[in-house]
């Protein structure tokens, strides 16, 4: 762990990825090591306050260039996982830009609340072997991590959209 690592993580990360087990979804290594992916993009997204369900959106590119997202939702719609393509270009220029900002080496957000006192987003990337993830608030004023937020809403806004209890 790195001193700019919260030991929260270490908490948080386990809980949202319980979540995505739960809803039926396969860790994203597992995920981007299936035949014909090259590449997953996933966010978890837990509020704290329930205003809205909990979600797992994932995002793979299939080697022929295709781009699926799938959404599910804690406790709605049945547990049906939404499907949709999505723009290929879209997708390429935000992984590019998901790269540029360092995401690959990117420490979990320091100063993580030690209690369920805050929404949390665990963004995850995989592709071949390589997997990474990020764990922040959503809220984050300070950068990279506010600006990974910024970068999912504009280029990705499906990805985090609630859906109110």
């Amino acid at each position: 762990m790195t001193t700019s690592e919260s030991p929260l993580a270490h908490s948080h990360a386990p809980m949202l990825h319980a979540l995505a087990e739960r809803l039926g979804q396969p860790a994203v290594r597992a995920a981007a090591s299936r035949p014909g992916v090259s590449g997953v993009l996933r966010v978890i997204a837990h509020y704290y306050d329930h205003r809205a369900h909990d979600s797992v959106a994932t995002v793979r590119r299939m080697g022929m260039g295709d781009v699926l997202l799938e959404m599910v939702y804690d406790h709605a719609l049945g547990g049906r996982v939404l499907e949709r393509a999505l723009e290929a270009e879209r997708f390429e220029a935000c992984w590019r830009d998901l790269l540029g900002l360092g995401f690959d080496r990117m420490p979990d957000q320091p100063g993580l609340p030690l209690y369920d006192a805050a929404d949390l987003w665990l963004v995850e990337r995989a592709a071949g072997g390589f997997a990474h993830s990020v764990l922040l608030m959503p809220t984050a004023q300070a950068d990279p991590h506010r600006a990974l937020v910024r970068l999912i809403r504009r280029a990705l806004p499906e990805m985090v959209r609630e859906l109110s209890l």
